[in-house]
């Protein structure tokens, strides 16, 4: 049993494999809604293939980076998001991008806000943010931003293995 043991483990020394890499990888939605229902916020912030909508009525602003198909036969991609989550210490900041990298709007929580609960596999938390950016109705190539101070949206998020 020892020399299993040996063995195993000078494997993953040698091929240098994060272990981290076998445990599976942590998936963040989120849900966000403004009180008179017309402004949503909703998807996966964060990872490699992040899809997130602002919705404003029926219009939508859709920052994405994921694939279609067997091999990634479609690729749909729009935008970047730079995502700041420390909700354990009542942070969540997210920067919207468009194609060209120009910063389009910013979505943060309001810290006095943030009910946050950790459980087995990630966490859960609830809280208020505001959204300040790209209007998703405007029909301008560069879009008009919203009104100051932003959009009020409650919140819930989840981020599970």
């Amino acid at each position: 049993m020892k020399k299993i043991l040996i063995i195993l483990s000078t494997t993953f020394v040698l091929t240098d494999i994060p272990l981290q890499l076998f445990a599976g990888t942590p998936q963040t939605k989120m849900e966000c809604t403004s009180e008179s229902t017309h402004t949503k916020i909703f998807g996966s912030p964060e990872g490699d293939g992040f899809d997130l909508k602002i919705q404003i009525d029926n219009a939508i602003i859709r920052y994405t980076n994921i694939c279609d198909g067997t091999q990634c036969a479609t690729k749909y991609n729009y935008g970047n998001l730079v995502v700041v989550d420390a909700l354990f210490d009542k942070v969540f900041t997210i920067y919207f991008q468009n194609s060209e990298n120009n910063n389009r709007g910013i979505f943060y929580a309001l810290p006095n806000t943030v009910k946050y609960q950790k459980n087995s596999r990630g966490y859960t938390a609830q809280y208020t943010g505001i959204y300040w950016g790209d209007d998703p109705r405007s029909t301008e190539s560069y879009k008009a931003f919203v009104k100051e101070p932003g959009i009020k949206l409650i919140c819930s998020q989840h981020n599970e293995l």
